[in-house]
């Protein structure tokens, strides 16, 4: 039951991270746009993707942490 928790924190850790790469992306082209034309009607389009990015580099590492604590006391166990 732990390898299968494991694994699962294991796998969402890492969507967690592609996600959070994803919004970075997008948090670029949004601060590039907005250089390009001002605000406009999504003034806080960059700040909006900069705080889902920050969450999600979080929630992964947090995911991956827990996940490496879980492998680890199986591997004692043994």
């Amino acid at each position: 039951m732990k390898k299968i928790i494991a694994s699962m924190l294991t796998v969402s850790g890492f969507v967690s991270f592609l996600v959070a790469f994803m919004s970075a992306y997008y948090a670029i082209i949004s601060f590039i746009e907005r250089s390009k034309y001002g605000p406009g009607l999504l003034f806080a389009d960059v700040e909006m993707f900069t705080i889902i990015t920050l969450f999600f580099i979080i929630i992964g590492f947090l995911c991956l942490l827990i996940s490496n604590r879980i492998k680890k006391s199986l591997q004692q166990k043994d």
